[in-house]
């Protein structure tokens, strides 16, 4: 933002020369995502979204309220959806609660920082997964994450006056964007230690005897892969 760009709402839309915030980042990262194998559902919900679409359901709601209670991760099991796994998503940035606050859509006008403003929902098909299934899921979560950047760097090179892509960061005196590479490399060092957090507290499973199941847990300290 310092260095003049701008994000928002409406950065799908035509001729609009924004960037995704990071729920709007999220969910195109989660759509892609949802078309490729092995099948890895991403949602973000809350009790009191901007945007009626991100309310959670009665069952959601339940599994939220322990979620907001505990600041843990809650597991469940799911008719439609399979395997469950439920992550808070906290206002660790004032740009989060100032946004939530003063937006006119808003139910909840509020929060302050640390709240528990949401969380983000996994699904998968099965509650364990193999060794390289979970693999797939972390390519499948890097893949999506590159094609939603990458759409932003599309429309940023079109913008009246177009950003410079580069193997630099923004600044307050360079409008400039990392290019997709640059960026993805990133988003991996900072997911890094918790995916080997995730790989190290594996679990063996008994009905995977012979086959290397695991049955991947996360812990208090957890979040989501990057984000």
């Amino acid at each position: 933002m310092a260095s003049g760009l701008k994000f928002g709402e409406e950065w799908q839309e035509p001729g609009v020369e924004q960037g995704p915030l990071p729920a709007l980042f999220l969910r195109a990262t989660a759509a892609h995502m949802e078309t490729l194998p092995p099948l890895v559902g991403l949602y973000l919900g809350s009790d009191a979204p901007i945007n009626k679409s991100n309310l959670f359901g009665a069952g959601q709601v339940t599994a939220f309220e322990t979620v907001k209670a505990t600041r843990t991760a809650v597991y469940s099991d799911d008719a439609q959806s399979g395997f469950v796994a439920m992550y808070p998503d906290v206002a660790e940035v004032a740009p989060c609660v100032i946004c939530h606050n003063e937006h006119p859509d808003s139910p909840k006008k509020d929060w302050k920082l640390n709240d528990v403003m949401g969380a983000t929902t996994w699904t998968y098909p099965r509650d364990e997964v193999t060794a390289d299934e979970f693999l797939g899921v972390l390519d499948a979560m890097y893949v999506s994450v590159a094609h939603t950047y990458e759409t932003y760097l599309g429309k940023a090179a079109r913008f009246e006056v177009p950003v410079e892509i580069s193997e630099s960061w923004p600044s307050a005196d360079r409008r400039i964007l990392p290019n997709v590479e640059v960026f993805l490399a990133e988003v991996k060092a900072h997911a890094a230690p918790v995916v080997l957090q995730a790989v190290m507290r594996e679990r063996r499973s008994p009905r995977g005897v012979g086959q290397g199941t695991l049955a991947v847990q996360a812990d208090e300290e957890s979040k989501p892969c990057g984000f």
